[in-house]
């Protein structure tokens, strides 16, 4: 087998090499942007106010021209703005979902100590 070939499927992470073959990824720009677009489109025609709502709803703040490149695929959200955006269009999952989802026997740790 050629090194190319031993090479094929493995991405370099510093200096560990990790196998990819088969795993698809958990997050695309493009796709994420899309569907952004598409969720909120449904709730908000102008970017403006969604911003707005996303600020009065979670008190994070971005610029309509980052939300545009968010839906473009051009940017990608930071952690805090993803949750923020999910929060605003699916008000109905909230924090407590996500956190289920993530790790249902932390979540309830967590929740008791947000309740401090």
């Amino acid at each position: 087998m050629t090194k190319a070939k031993s090479d094929q499927g493995k991405a370099v992470a510093g200096e560990q090499a990790i196998e990819t073959d088969g795993l698809q990824p958990i997050y695309e720009d493009r796709m994420y942007g899309a569907i952004l677009r598409a969720l909120r489109e449904r709730q908000f025609a102008r970017g403006q106010d969604f911003c707005d709502a996303m600020a009065a709803k979670t008190r994070l703040r971005i610029s309509e021209r980052t939300l545009y490149e968010l839906e473009k695929g051009k940017q990608e959200p930071t952690f805090r703005e993803a949750l923020a955006m999910l929060v605003t269009l699916k008000p109905e999952l909230g924090i407590r979902d996500f956190l289920r989802a993530a790790d249902p026997d932390l979540a309830e740790d967590i929740l008791k100590m947000m309740q401090r």
